[in-house]
């Protein structure tokens, strides 16, 4: 099974304790994807900032997409990132012989 991250949105105050553009909460989703299948889960996490100073910080300008995974991994706990993949492979064997479509709407 393979597995995506996806950012949708970033959650930022624009000025905190001088700094600019203080990233806060990180909308994301985790995509399984099995056979030509794939199962997405929108998870929302905060990203402390009690320890928020310029010797640390990073500015929202030099963010990459692995830092933010990489913080996402270490707000998500040791076995954070596990539980939200094995909600998804449960999720494929309790569905293994559904599959669904995508018609148009009926209203079109």
């Amino acid at each position: 099974m393979e597995f995506d991250i996806i950012i949708r949105k970033l959650d930022c105050i624009p000025l905190m304790d001088n700094l600019i553009n203080v990233v806060t909460n990180v909308h994301w989703s985790l995509i399984g994807k099995l056979d030509g299948r794939q199962h997405q889960i929108n998870i929302n996490t905060h990203l402390p900032n009690d320890e928020l100073n310029i010797s640390n910080f990073t500015e929202y300008k030099d963010i990459t997409l692995d830092m933010m995974v990489e913080w996402i991994r270490k707000e998500s706990g040791e076995n954070g990132m596990d539980n939200y993949k094995n909600f998804i492979i449960k999720y494929f064997e309790e569905n293994e012989n559904i599959s669904t479509i995508n018609p148009e709407f009926p209203w079109s």
